[in-house]
């Protein structure tokens, strides 16, 4: 993988990470919980991004591309 594959594998976890804390961190403030909590709720979301699935839709939509 080159560095620029590299990098938009990066980037579209950066993103996943992003859009999973902000639903997860909405979801349990409707549910109720501290900020611990949320925070909690946050950090598994994260721990629960399917990581194997990004790097093949990354690298699939890099050789569709070329």
């Amino acid at each position: 993988m080159d560095s620029n594959a590299a990098l938009e594998v990066a980037q579209a976890v950066r993103d996943a990470c992003r859009a999973a804390v902000a639903d997860a961190w909405e979801d349990a403030g409707v549910q109720g919980l501290c900020v611990e909590g949320r925070c909690e709720v946050a950090v598994g979301a994260i721990e629960r991004i399917a990581l194997e699935e990004i790097v093949e839709r990354v690298l699939a939509e890099r050789s569709a591309g070329t």
